[in-house]
């Protein structure tokens, strides 16, 4: 099984909405960077098609950090989305993810 595959078949709603139904998987690390990141369980994050488009986009990456720290502890790795976006380790510091909570 892939990790997107993996990934998916473990995380079953919106981490926004809590829907479960046109669940798709985000990256955190987006643009030129989304390529490397793809399948890097760090940048994988659980949405809805409408949560996708509508908020995801414009949401700060502390704040995409901190959902999905409370959602999937076991794949949170604020340093790797830091090298994903290909920024220094402390670019987005664990202090700015806690603002979110």
């Amino acid at each position: 099984m892939s990790v997107l595959e993996e990934f998916a078949a473990t995380f079953h709603v919106c981490w926004i909405c809590g829907t479960r139904r046109g669940l798709e998987i985000h990256h955190i690390a987006r643009g030129v960077n989304r390529k490397r990141g793809r399948t890097v369980r760090a940048n994988l994050f659980r949405t809805c098609r409408h949560c996708h488009a509508a908020i995801l986009d414009a949401m700060p990456t502390a704040r995409q950090l901190a959902i999905k720290r409370h959602n999937d502890p076991a794949g949170y790795d604020r340093v790797a989305v830091n090298r994903l976006r290909s920024r220094t380790d402390g670019a987005i510091t664990e202090e700015e993810v806690n603002r979110w909570q």
